[in-house]
């Protein structure tokens, strides 16, 4: 009977040592699983960082052109706003010239000349008329 009881404990041992191995085992796997959906999730961020990275490099070299590109436009601008000032001094100074040249040569012709005659003219026969029908 003792030996009956004997191999009844060690089979009772072992089923007990498998229940436990088998819980270990079943355990391990839940925890692999979580560890390669661990280093999975670790890639997956890697992955985003490293091309949130690029794209702020690229963002930053983007960023550079266009100040360079600001910078030029601005150089550019004070360049045409100079222009601008002197085509417009010259315009003036012509203008002026322009217009002592046309009083110079209106004073100089015929026109001005005969123009105090006839209006002295006209101006005699329409007051010679008003005179005519205020009488």
């Amino acid at each position: 009977m003792v030996v009956n009881s004997s191999i009844h404990a060690l089979a009772y041992q072992s089923e007990v040592n498998l229940k436990q191995a088998l819980e270990a085992e079943e355990s391990s796997r839940n925890a692999h699983a979580e560890l390669n959906l661990a280093r999975n999730e670790i890639n997956q961020l890697k992955n985003d960082a490293q091309a949130k990275k690029e794209l702020l490099t690229l963002l930053m070299s983007k960023k550079k052109e266009l100040e360079e590109r600001e910078t030029a436009l601005k150089r550019e601008v004070e360049n045409l706003e100079a222009h601008v000032k002197e085509r417009t001094e010259l315009l003036l100074q012509a203008m002026e010239e322009a217009k002592v040249k046309a009083v110079e040569e209106y004073k100089s012709s015929v026109e001005l000349q005969e123009r105090p005659v006839k209006a002295g003219t006209t101006g005699y026969h329409k007051g010679f008329k008003l005179s005519r029908w205020l009488t």
